[in-house]
């Protein structure tokens, strides 16, 4: 079954609760959906386990306390959830441990999640621990994005960003549906975040436009470095590596108009990204201390279009000092020099530049690592 489509089903009621479910796939975002229904379905008396496999010390002694748990049931009378993430290994090493369980699983739901659990072949079986736990009664979930092969994966995207349009009384124009789902590059998470905005930016109006489109979403590898810019002003490095990781992967459209896999380019397209939302947060800065409010200072510099822009952009312009927003556009001109003379690899210089200026706010050390071997100067 179809994450979506699960998750559509759980939340309607028409869906009996399994007693556990095995998301499969590589859509973060998908599992994260289906894991929402299912606690929105269940009372509000019920609980949420959530634990990472690869963390976990000796395995058997882990696995039978996550299943007392599941057993024993909430504190406040409610049901037990729990929601193993990276689960793979669990299966191959502890798999006679969960046939057991399955067949006295309690009152609980026990959720895993994991890459490798799809049958491999159309009309073919899943792994023998994962078909024990269907048999059983168990609910096997195709989380995998739908860019990335999931079977009739772009129509239920499709079907499902209607319906996000719908609940808010809107309706989207097929080549405008069609142009987001391109530009979202079949990433579910993506496309969730297009239709927020968009929803926005339509106020009053019914229908959403292919115009509207053009203008708020941007290509997919665009977008992500965008991500990457976000994750670097909110000083969240994980988030920002992980785009830039996604960037690397599927490639950008490069100056030849085909796709580039780069890491030397994106690293100085990325320069060029950073360098403006810097400007961005600096101006802004400049007219809060000239007494303007933010919203008033955002709109001035951003446009009055882009408010969703200026609301995702407060917390950035609340995570730095005017003096490290400084620092940070001198280290970028040191980073931006680097690049282009050849001061060293390009990714290993752009990573230190992001680790450096993401970390958490507390003193400064008088003597600053540098990232090139030129002071001052401006990014491109």
């Amino acid at each position: 079954m179809k994450a979506l489509e699960f998750a559509k089903s759980i939340r309607s009621g028409k869906t009996e609760l399994p007693p556990f479910l095995v998301l499969s796939g590589d859509d973060a975002y998908l599992m994260g959906e289906v894991c929402k229904a299912l606690m929105e379905r269940l009372d509000a008396e019920s609980d949420l386990l959530e634990v990472d496999w690869t963390d976990q010390g000796d395995p058997e002694e882990r696995l039978k306390e996550i299943f007392d748990e599941i057993r024993t049931g909430s504190l406040f009378g409610g049901r037990k959830v729990v929601r193993i993430r990276n689960a793979d290994g669990l299966v191959k090493s502890q798999a006679k441990a969960l046939s057991r369980f399955v067949t006295e699983p309690g009152e609980g739901i026990l959720v895993l999640e994991g890459t490798g659990f799809l049958p491999k072949r159309r009309g073919g079986k899943p792994p023998a621990p994962i078909l024990k736990i269907v048999e059983a009664g168990g609910v096997l979930i195709d989380c995998s994005s739908p860019g990335t092969g999931s079977r009739g994966g772009s129509a239920e995207l499709a079907g499902w960003a209607r319906e996000l349009f719908r609940e808010q009384g809107k309706t989207i124009e097929r080549e405008a549906l069609e142009l987001l789902l391109r530009r979202s590059g079949g990433d579910a998470g993506v496309v969730n975040g297009h239709v927020q905005k968009l929803l926005l930016h339509a106020g009053d109006r019914d229908a959403i436009s292919n115009r509207d489109v053009e203008d708020l979403v941007p290509d997919t590898s665009e977008s992500t470095l965008f991500d990457v810019v976000d994750g670097f002003a909110e000083r969240d490095f994980p988030k920002a590596r992980a785009a830039y990781e996604r960037v690397v992967r599927h490639g950008m459209e490069g100056k030849s108009g085909k796709k580039s896999f780069s890491r030397a380019e994106a690293a100085l397209r990325l320069v060029a990204l950073l360098a403006n939302r810097l400007r961005e947060l600096g101006r802004i800065m400049e007219l809060r201390r000239e007494g303007a409010g933010y919203e008033e200072a955002a709109s001035a510099v951003l446009g009055a279009q882009r408010s969703w822009l200026a609301r995702r952009m407060r917390p950035q312009f609340e995570a730095r000092t005017p003096r490290e927003l400084g620092e940070a556009v001198v280290d970028l001109g040191d980073l931006d020099h680097a690049l282009k003379s050849g001061g060293g690899d390009p990714e290993t210089l752009l990573m230190s530049y992001l680790v450096r200026h993401c970390r958490p706010r507390q003193r400064r050390s008088p003597s600053r690592m540098r990232v090139g071997v030129r002071a001052g100067g401006g990014a491109s």
